[in-house]
């Protein structure tokens, strides 16, 4: 679980797209003491953190490399929210996804 003062000094955002749901889902399943550690647990999310993460190739599992497909072509204010949103800082139903015009 990332640090909750980390998600507020990125603003405590809460985008919601398909892919942040569906990152943050995953994100909620990895184990955050694995090869993804810095990222989930420690709240590292900038592109050199991401990289690192991939440089362990030989820790990766395969849930992991799919999260950080979804997860590295995000801004830094979408990844902030998949991990606000995977540990509960704030909920789907809070905030509507812009892509559904009713």
């Amino acid at each position: 679980m990332m640090c909750w003062d980390c998600w507020t000094q990125e603003g405590s955002p809460k985008l919601n797209t398909p892919e942040i749901v569906q990152a943050a889902a995953m994100a909620a399943e990895l184990n955050e003491f694995g090869a993804l550690h810095i990222i989930l647990a420690d709240f590292n999310i900038d592109d050199d953190d991401i990289a690192f993460c991939r440089s362990l190739a030989d820790e990766l599992t395969e849930g992991d490399a799919r999260f950080l497909d979804l997860f590295e072509p995000m801004s830094i204010e979408e990844r902030a929210s998949c991990l606000g949103l995977a540990d509960g800082y704030w909920e789907v139903r809070d905030v509507p996804d812009p892509s559904n015009n009713r």
